[in-house]
């Protein structure tokens, strides 16, 4: 079974969530990032991630075993699971799990974005009795931050940003975190190549 037919068939049940790139010591990310996200971003500590409850995605094949074995429960849920016992009946407790475990799914050849996600509400499940309830909106401090990566010419004007919110929220000037170009994590045109070529190789060679 294709893996877009199985997106569809979560019909309207959008997850709020918030994305993130994994962006490990010494690693790069693909340039397309900044294409798609913008030349901005925020590095997050992974204790913040953790008390979040922050996941890895899972990146599938569209018609690899995982998938058709997907097909096979969305079927089942599909035809039966949902239904409370007096049929007719959504079960929002059914669908809000069906759409935790489906939210850490993503195809293939989206894996060069080393996603995680935090999970928030589903806008047709919503948070039913005995599910936590999950905010719009997730805080977070300088404490909480690794880093800001932003274009070169905005270099000065976020590190006197980051300076202001230190006194406001009593941070030392030697635990700012730092502020970096964003070039500076980004794969060149043949490190690109270089990788693109490791992913076209064999898996089973």
């Amino acid at each position: 079974m294709n893996f877009s037919a199985l997106v569809n068939m979560a019909g309207s049940g959008d997850v709020e969530m918030k994305c993130f790139t994994e962006l490990r010591d010494n690693q790069k990310i693909d340039s397309a990032h900044t294409g798609y996200f913008g030349e901005y971003g925020i590095a997050m500590k992974p204790d913040w991630a953790s008390r979040n409850g922050a996941g890895q995605v899972i990146y599938v094949n569209p018609e690899s075993f995982l998938t058709t074995a997907l097909g096979r429960l969305s079927a089942i849920y599909n035809s039966s699971a949902h239904f409370g016992k007096g049929g007719g009946k959504w079960s929002f407790h059914a669908l809000r799990a069906f759409f935790d475990v489906w939210s850490f799914f993503e195809v293939s050849e989206h894996r060069y974005e080393y996603e995680w996600r935090i999970l928030g509400k589903s806008s047709f499940v919503g948070n039913p009795e005995g599910f936590e309830v999950r905010p719009s909106t997730i805080g977070f401090s300088l404490r909480d931050m690794l880093g800001l990566f932003v274009p070169r010419s905005d270099l000065d004007h976020f590190r006197r940003v980051l300076e202001d919110k230190a006194k406001v929220e009593s941070v030392s000037p030697s635990l700012i975190p730092p502020v970096r170009e964003v070039g500076s994590v980004l794969l060149s045109d043949a490190e690109r190549s270089a990788v693109a070529d490791i992913f076209r190789r064999d898996p089973l060679a």
